[in-house]
């Protein structure tokens, strides 16, 4: 059943005990349908993303640190089902969403499925996946340009796909849809069928040789190692007899500056004396309009990547690259130095997720204004029980459809190990949305999409008119119901998939795991003694002829039914311990404001408060959550939540 479609990206990976990169493949993901001109929109959009800047680092990153590890396509050692996670993460949010809407009429692109679901192992063959509507290639070498190619028996350009289903002179709408769809890949390089068949050379024949290719694929851009010339002798003499005098002396020679710090990234260490030198060139290309320092291409000690960092005024660093030396117990000190960094870059470090987590754990305050850790704690998806000892969030969002549907879903949830007050805000706004637009029935058919929330919780903040195309991905959020534990806040979304009016309601929670509540016992009592009197109320009418006195009765006993409903089955109490703190969107965010965590901008709370009234004027019965929710609320969560814990990859 279904239009079966699979998209796989390729990048040129050095094969293991190999001297040259071969194109392989490095994730693979199923769509069950994708045909006609949604390959191409999902590619067009998959390049979007890559193109960001930050994410075309990480992309790079993880392509470099397969090299020389796993065989060719079929051959040991193996590649493992997802050796490229973050990229992979791309490429599924590319594919199964788009929440730009370009009019008030325009509904988003949301499919149903989950990543554990739909994620295939890299090493497969192209043509394994079940297919029926041919398949994607992308290209990702080169993340700033890509290139792609479909297969439908013939290896195929956008235009050549897209007329398989649509040819010229169709209906004005559909013509209008396919011209857009191609134009998206205008400009986009199509991939040759030599790249097929160096990836996947069982499946592709080609007469083009080995030798051939290393021809081709021959990386022109690197200089080969000549005689070094004598102002590159000087600076290194320089650099090593410790003679900073002499080092900002050629700084100030035309064209020296980009000499001297080629040769601080090829020194083994930078030493003391140079840092002067190196802060000179820092400075030299800082832009106001981009505040990014990248420290991980010199060969820095932590200590000297820490005095670099103090050298530079605070607003000048938004973002912060460091070098591979550095420490947990480094970014420990940074962020004490300087906690207004926005966005720390990890990624080249030794540092482990549980040295990371513990520290994210014990001293959260350190992080108040980190919106992006860039680390594969924050980046990679994970099993919950791998993650149980590690991963401690910081927020979650819970949503409650109250649907028990659990094959796709059930519980859609997302756990960040930071804080951003701003991004929050800016996802529960995008999410919210979703439920409060009209003509889009989304309580049922969000109701068991777990990867909505994970997407929309894991893009950083964007700035006023950048639209949701154009977002900084920067968590891959994980499924935990930590919080019911006390880890964090929790935002607690109910919205039953079938329309229950007694459970809409919605809060910011910080649950205490020392709090003991039970039924309030005079409550119990109320409820208890309403129940008896509607149904002897409703046993009594049943015996009285029509007319006036009968329906008196009907309505005592409609409205004793109605208001025992109303106080749902327990009314609670804390008999034991602090209380749970619950509290709506404005009290949450003067809770932030006066722990010193950043708030959004007015604008923003502004247009969720808008979202949430619209939500309340379509659904009067919705409330603010209180505390008599909490145990329907954590049972449901401890339930759903651990049958959606992923488990295998």
């Amino acid at each position: 059943m279904g239009q079966r479609h699979q998209a796989f990206v390729i990048a040129k990976v050095v094969p293991h005990d190999g001297t040259r990169a071969y194109y392989r493949c490095i994730v693979a993901w199923h769509h069950q349908w994708c045909y006609g001109t949604l390959p191409l929109k999902a590619t067009a959009r998959f390049i979007e993303l890559l193109k960001h800047p930050n994410h075309a680092a990480i992309v790079r990153h993880e392509i470099a640190a397969i090299h020389g590890k796993y065989g060719r396509y079929g051959q040991k050692p193996a590649i493992p089902h997802m050796p490229c996670g973050f990229t992979a993460w791309l490429l599924a949010q590319a594919w199964e969403y788009d929440l730009e809407l370009n009019s008030p009429t325009e509904e988003p692109y949301i499919t149903g499925t989950s990543f554990r679901n739909s994620l295939l192992p890299a090493g497969m063959g192209s043509h394994g996946g079940g297919n029926s509507e041919g398949i994607t290639v992308i290209d990702v070498t080169d993340p700033m340009d890509p290139a792609y190619c479909f297969v439908h028996g013939d290896r195929l350009d956008a235009t050549g796909y897209v007329r398989l289903y649509y040819q010229e002179g169709s209906d004005e709408d559909i013509a209008e849809s396919v011209d857009s769809s191609i134009a998206k890949l205008g400009g986009v390089r199509v991939l040759p069928f030599q790249a097929l068949a160096e990836a996947w050379p069982r499946e592709y024949k080609s007469e083009t040789t080995d030798e051939t290719m290393a021809e081709v694929n021959e990386d022109t851009s690197q200089v080969t190692n000549g005689i070094p010339s004598l102002a590159s002798l000087s600076i290194d003499a320089a650099i090593s007899s410790n003679n900073s005098t002499g080092l900002q002396d050629l700084f100030w020679i035309p064209d020296k500056a980009a000499l001297i710090a080629e040769r601080l990234r090829a020194a083994p260490s930078v030493p003391d004396s140079a840092i002067d030198t190196l802060m000179m060139l820092l400075h030299h290309g800082m832009q106001e309009s981009n505040p990014r320092v990248d420290l991980s291409v010199y060969s820095l000690t932590p200590k000297q990547t820490i005095a670099c960092v103090t050298k530079i005024k605070p607003s000048a660093i938004a973002s912060l690259t460091v070098p591979k030396s550095f420490t947990v117990d480094g970014v420990r000190k940074l962020l004490t130095i300087r906690p207004a960094i926005r966005r720390l870059d990890l990624l080249q470090t030794s540092i482990t997720k549980a040295d990371l987590a513990k520290l994210l754990h014990e001293e959260p305050q350190i992080f108040y204004h980190v919106e992006s850790l860039v680390h594969e704690l924050s980046l990679l998806p994970g099993p919950d029980d791998t993650y149980a000892s590690e991963f401690v969030p910081a927020f979650s969002l819970f949503h409650l459809t109250h649907c028990n549907s659990v094959g796709g879903g059930g519980f859609p949830s997302a756990s960040l190990p930071l804080l951003y007050p701003p991004q929050v805000v800016q996802a529960l706004t995008d999410y919210i949305s979703l439920f409060a637009q009209e003509n889009f029935d989304r309580e049922l058919s969000l109701a068991a999409k777990d990867m909505v929330p994970h997407v929309l919780m894991g893009a950083a903040t964007r700035e006023e008119g950048v639209p949701w195309s154009k977002r900084y991905v920067n968590a891959h959020p994980k499924t935990t119901s930590a919080g019911l534990d006390g880890a964090g806040w929790v935002c607690v979304l109910s919205f039953p998939a079938f329309g229950d009016d007694n459970h809409w309601y919605f809060g910011f929670v910080k649950m205490n795991p020392k709090a003991v509540v039970e039924q309030d016992p005079e409550k119990v009592k109320t409820k208890t003694r309403l129940v008896e009197e509607s149904k002897n109320l409703y046993a009594a009418a049943a015996e009285m002829e029509e007319g006036e006195e009968k329906e008196e009765v009907l309505n005592k006993a409609n409205d004793a039914s109605y208001t025992a409903r109303g106080m749902n089955s327990t009314e609670m109490v804390v008999v034991n311990g602090d209380e749970h703190l619950v509290c709506g969107l404005n009290e949450w965010l003067a809770i932030m404001k006066e722990e010193g965590r950043p708030v959004p901008s007015d604008a923003a709370v502004e247009k969720l408060n808008g979202i949430i009234e619209e939500m309340l004027q379509e659904r009067p019965y919705m409330r603010i959550m209180t505390l008599n929710e909490i145990p329907s609320m954590a049972a449901y969560a401890r339930l759903y939540g651990a049958i959606n814990r992923q488990t295998t990859w």
